[in-house]
């Protein structure tokens, strides 16, 4: 069984999301088929990354996949794995649905809980956004990260007729993810 916490936020207004760790390739796969149905992946695929290479990378050793749900439906999810074998800094990647938007900051801030208590090793997170993602710029930024640097042409996007963007690198540490999650909901 998955491991799977409620969350409540008073600042969403009784909503509750579940998390959940996904280990199963066809729940991995639904979330593949709903980011494409909801037209984000050239957002959170900037790399076109093909369904079964991204499923398989998803149940390695050491990958966590956590879908947020509400009301069973799939609010957005976050990935995480270490960059490299041994390392305590975990790259993420997070994805509100559509539906979700408004509610992206909240849930992107009980997802980094969640994944931070499955992984008590962890010192800090980072992140890759293709430097035109205005939106998801913002949202790391509202969750805590830093800017570290940004390498010109770092990604090509398909979806975006093959244009190439900046890619802005971000990093939090644990610390300052925490106390960026205790100043959003203090009860946290």
């Amino acid at each position: 069984m998955p491991e799977t916490v409620y969350s409540y936020d008073p600042d969403l207004r009784n909503r509750n999301f579940c998390f959940q760790k996904i280990t199963d390739a066809f729940e991995a796969g639904k979330i593949f088929d709903k980011i494409h149905e909801d037209r984000l992946s050239w957002a959170y695929f900037p790399d076109s990354i093909s369904r079964e290479y991204w499923i398989r990378l998803q149940l390695c050793p050491g990958h966590h996949l956590i879908a947020a749900y509400e009301n069973r439906k799939l609010a957005g999810i976050m990935e995480a794995h270490p960059p490299i074998s041994g390392s305590f800094v975990y790259e993420v990647g997070m994805c509100a649905l559509r539906d979700f938007f408004s509610v992206s900051v909240p849930l992107g801030m009980c997802a980094i809980r969640f994944l931070l208590n499955l992984n008590a090793d962890c010192v800090g997170l980072m992140g890759r956004i293709p430097q035109t993602n205005r939106h998801a710029l913002n949202l790391y930024d509202k969750l805590g990260f830093s800017m570290l640097c940004r390498v010109p042409g770092y990604f090509r996007i398909r979806e975006k007729k093959g244009r190439v963007a900046d890619g802005i690198f971000v990093f939090g540490s644990r610390q300052e993810l925490l106390e960026a999650n205790r100043a959003f909901s203090p009860e946290s």
